[in-house]
């Protein structure tokens, strides 16, 4: 496996990594620590997820899935926030507001059952939420350890 650094400073990473949005819609708890465990025994260290996919199932799979291996300290975690974490989330529970971002990684932290996200990725681009907005939640976020 290669690996190469994330961004100028950041930590080195696999040059492949592990898409996980097909936990909790096509695979279920058995499947993804397979999947997961094959992964981390092929050099794969970045896993990439989503509070959207499938609705936070998919983080809630691969949390256990993590815990069940005891493999959280293997891999750079990555997870996206901005898109619908529920069929019934209101309006103000999607998109880029500082409130949305901040609500969304705390789900996401506890839906994986982690204690820190390693890159917490704006999945959805937006016209209407300042940059600034944008940046003051992701810096709370960091201030508090709970993304890197």
């Amino acid at each position: 496996m290669e690996y190469l650094n994330l961004g100028k400073n950041g930590p080195k990473v696999s040059r492949l990594g592990l898409g996980t949005m097909m936990m909790g819609w096509r695979m279920d708890l058995e499947e993804s620590i397979e999947v997961l465990a094959t992964a981390r025994a092929d050099g794969i260290t970045f896993v990439d997820s989503s509070g959207s996919y499938a609705r936070g199932g998919c983080q809630t799979i691969l949390g256990s899935a993590l815990g069940a291996l005891k493999a959280r300290d293997d891999f750079i975690l990555a997870t996206k926030v901005g898109g619908r974490s529920s069929d019934q989330d209101p309006p103000e529970f999607t998109g880029l507001s500082e409130f949305n971002i901040v609500r969304q990684c705390n789900l996401s932290l506890s839906q994986l059952k982690v204690d820190y996200i390693d890159v917490l990725q704006l999945h959805v681009p937006s016209d209407y939420v300042p940059i600034e907005e944008q940046l003051l939640a992701l810096d709370k976020l960091r201030s508090a350890g709970k993304i890197r």
